[in-house]
């Protein structure tokens, strides 16, 4: 989390890019649970409404070949964690590292949950989200704080969501980072987001 004027600043996805652009821009942004990893806005839901529960169970980890990232499937979602390539049981330490993730993981599911000032959620959407589902996370958003801000960032190429919410915005970026670079993005299309909201 990122302190913004006298706000909170939080990436909730869908993937890194958003992450980097706010530790860019305020120094710092990586301890949010959603930071760092691939998300819908579904994977979000679920998670949110479950309170974070039962996450990253043993039987439910998997790799994800795709993105080349660990995945938690119980709530489809995948992340960087401290398994860099393959089936992350195939680790003779996987134990080990994932006690010690799950407790990282869960304390900043709990610090989600438990905000102490007003929060301006950041999320770039990887296609044209659906309505219906832009309104449940804003719903699920607004019931954690009343003081919260939700804006939805699509692409140029993207047509509007049509969702509306109190406290629901949505903006363009003139272009996203590369799936293989989330550090490579337009920066003052970024800013101008933040100028606007932070």
């Amino acid at each position: 989390m990122t302190k913004a004027a006298s706000g909170e600043c939080l990436a909730l996805g869908y993937n890194c890019e958003t992450a980097f652009q706010i530790e860019r821009r305020f120094g710092a942004g990586g301890s949010c649970f959603f930071s760092w990893g691939i998300f819908s806005i579904e994977a979000i839901i679920r998670l949110v409404g479950s309170k974070f529960d039962h996450i990253l169970h043993q039987q439910n980890l998997e790799w994800d070949n795709t993105n080349r990232l660990a995945s938690d499937r119980a709530y489809g979602y995948s992340f960087h964690g401290p398994w860099k390539s393959g089936d992350p049981l195939s680790d003779p330490e996987f134990s080990t590292k994932l006690s010690e993730y799950r407790d990282k993981a869960s304390y900043l599911g709990q610090k989600f949950l438990n905000p102490t000032r007003p929060r301006i959620y950041f999320y770039k959407q990887r296609k044209p989200s659906v309505p219906a589902s832009v309104l449940r996370l804003a719903n699920a958003l607004q019931a954690i704080s009343s003081e919260s801000t939700l804006v939805l960032l699509r692409s140029t190429h993207q047509p509007p969501t049509a969702a509306e919410h109190p406290i629901l915005y949505e903006r363009v970026l003139s272009r996203f980072a590369p799936e293989s670079d989330a550090k490579n993005a337009d920066s003052s299309s970024w800013d101008a987001v933040f100028d606007e909201f932070s």
